[in-house]
């Protein structure tokens, strides 16, 4: 593998734009204080609208700085965290943002001391239209706003209860050492490349092994999980919320009613499931399906070469749809702009992610590789969410151009639908043309079904902590037992002792009710997509305009104005009825011919 300095400049993402050296970085950290020591002068000031329209000016150039200081430092240890100084930058970093936190910790409850009929007053103010959406969903926080001193409180503990997710990630991550598969390295990260393997004797291997390590430690890690539930009970109950779940919802104005439609949604969607799952088992040729078996291929022989350029000219040309000036956007942001680190190099994050900000490029990190036909969907994905960045910035004021991640989930999704279709409907074989409908489908059930389940999980299990009972091992592999048997249904097998320690290995548990996220946005992704390849330009101007209102509405609301509407039970049906249009084709192809 080459190092970070052996990559070709034109390869790798602009950060240039950012900072063009560290002296560059540190004079930003000098500017952040100096912006922070006036907004603290303004504590016990906020009397008149004066004072916060001077507050929101400051907070707002300190914002725009955070920004790119976190951004810069995250991505200078994505693209090599073995290199000491990115260490050291991001490290000094996080120490500054927390320094920063606690200083300014005053602000809201300095706010809310106006009371709401002066805040009110404000906000109609035309000089604040800017900050018309902040404020407005400030006011909304009012009653679980606490005192200056709780709120200096929360900040200062607020590390503390995230050591149960970083002794997690330092255990799993970095501790953790498994046995070898087939002579090659079992990881967190290439455990899912075994599951996907052709060949069953190294799924199960690969399998065994892998729980065997978590098995070793599953009283610990189990410990961690209800220390970090009990930490997010204590946070929620300390500022006046039912349950963490309803704390969860409330910063989206989301309701209770949509988790619950979602999950009502996927147990009727079972029967399809399971369907999925027994042709599965007959594409492979198995006697039973087993746990190990479910990720595995359809068709695992398939391989196609494609160039990084011919990905870009791919998802420019699957992007049509969607209009000219979308298409030229994206394209040039990931060819000539330099918006994307391409590849792999010693020392990189494994994965993919989309990172803007306010005053930079939508930067994208990738690990794109030639032989990996999977990469040139991570690409549409990920330049879906700089797409939303892109437009939101041009259309909203800092203060609001920040969208939520469940509408985030929507703009990535979007555009993996849309190439779908469109390698499909250019496919050069009925081999390539099944891959993609086993891609899509797989991607249904690890998406819809799949963070699903993990949701029903979360909520069954904060409700065991919140009614006073214990969150031990017993019950949280019980309680995940009975859904993967539910979800996978009786005709798979499951070896539950292995199996329900999946419980045990999901990073996002530590971030309380944020799965279901992934479920809804490829739910209205779906819907979306479907209204845009059949409605024509109202279609596509109304989802570009979904993309350019950014955070200055409420997800719900703003995904109501394009057609989504999540509150509706019925919106779930576009996925159910794309999911079984799918496997139609699947059994259509597969009865044609072996592949």
């Amino acid at each position: 593998m080459i190092k970070r300095k052996e990559q070709k400049i034109e390869d790798t993402w602009k950060l240039d734009d950012i900072f063009s050296d560290i002296a560059g970085f540190d004079a930003a950290m000098a500017e952040a204080v100096g912006i922070s020591q006036q907004i603290k002068y303004l504590e016990g000031k906020l009397k008149d609208s004066k004072a916060v329209l001077e507050l929101m000016s400051l907070d707002d150039k300190l914002g725009i700085l955070m920004e790119k200081l976190g951004g810069y430092a995250y991505m200078k240890v994505s693209e090599d965290g073995s290199n000491q100084e990115n260490q050291a930058l991001y490290a000094k970093y996080v120490n500054f943002a927390a320094q920063i936190s606690e200083k300014l910790s005053f602000v809201v409850p300095d706010l809310m001391e106006l009371g709401e009929d002066k805040l009110r007053k404000i906000i109609d103010d035309e000089k604040f239209a800017q900050y018309k959406v902040y404020l407005s969903r400030l006011l909304r926080e009012r009653k679980h706003v606490l005192s200056k001193p709780e709120e200096r409180l929360m900040s200062l503990q607020s590390p503390v209860g995230g050591m149960f997710s970083q002794g997690f990630d330092d255990l799993t991550d970095v501790d953790f050492k498994f046995q070898s598969v087939g002579g090659k390295e079992l990881t967190n990260s290439t455990f899912g490349i075994f599951l996907r393997s052709g060949d069953q004797k190294i799924r199960r291997d690969a399998y065994l092994k892998y729980y065997k390590r978590y098995d070793e430690y599953k009283h610990l890690i189990a410990r961690l999980y209800e220390g970090s539930i009990r930490q997010n009970i204590f946070t929620s109950k300390a500022r006046g919320y039912d349950s963490v779940l309803d704390r969860s919802l409330y910063a989206d104005d989301v309701t209770r009613e949509v988790y619950l439609n979602l999950i009502q949604a996927a147990h009727k969607g079972f029967d399809s499931l399971h369907r999925f799952y027994e042709i599965k088992r007959k594409a492979l040729g198995l006697n039973k399906l087993n746990h190990y078996d479910v990720y595995a291929p359809i068709v695992p022989d398939f391989k196609k070469t494609t160039s990084y350029d011919e990905a870009c000219r791919i998802v420019r040309d699957a992007l049509a749809p969607l209009g000219k000036d979308y298409q030229d956007t994206i394209y040039k942001g990931i060819t000539i702009e330099r918006w994307v680190d391409r590849y792999e190099n010693e020392g990189k994050a494994s994965g993919a992610y989309s990172n803007g900000a306010y005053k930079t490029l939508p930067y994208i990190m990738m690990n794109y590789k030639e032989d990996h036909y999977r990469d040139i969907f991570t690409l549409a994905h990920e330049g879906g969410h700089s797409m939303h960045s892109y437009y939101s910035v041009r259309n909203n004021p800092f203060s609001c151009y920040d969208y939520s991640i469940f509408e985030a989930e929507v703009a990535s999704t979007f555009n993996e639908r849309l190439l779908s279709r469109y390698l499909y409907d250019n496919a050069s074989s009925d081999e390539e043309k099944l891959y993609l409908l086993a891609n899509e489908a797989d991607d249904i059930v690890a998406t819809f079904f799949r963070q699903t389940m993990f949701a029903e999980f979360e909520h069954k299990i904060y409700s065991v902590a919140e009614n006073g009972n214990p969150v031990t091992l017993d019950v949280i592999t019980k309680t995940y037992g009975k859904l993967l048997r539910q979800y996978f249904g009786s005709n798979v097998g499951i070896v539950m002792s292995k199996a329900s320690l999946e419980a045990l290995r999901i990073p996002h548990f530590y971030r309380p009710f944020y799965v279901y996220k992934y479920a809804t946005g490829i739910t209205a992704a779906i819907l979306l997509s479907e209204k845009v390849l059949a409605g024509g330009d109202d279609a596509r101007e109304d989802y570009l305009a979904f993309l350019k209102r950014g955070g200055s509405l409420f997800p719900l609301d703003n995904l109501r104005k394009v057609g989504a509407d999540l509150n509706d039970s019925r919106s779930y049906e576009a996925i159910l009825n794309r999911f079984n249009e799918v496997l139609d084709k699947i059994e259509e192809l597969l009865n044609k011919g072996r592949f």
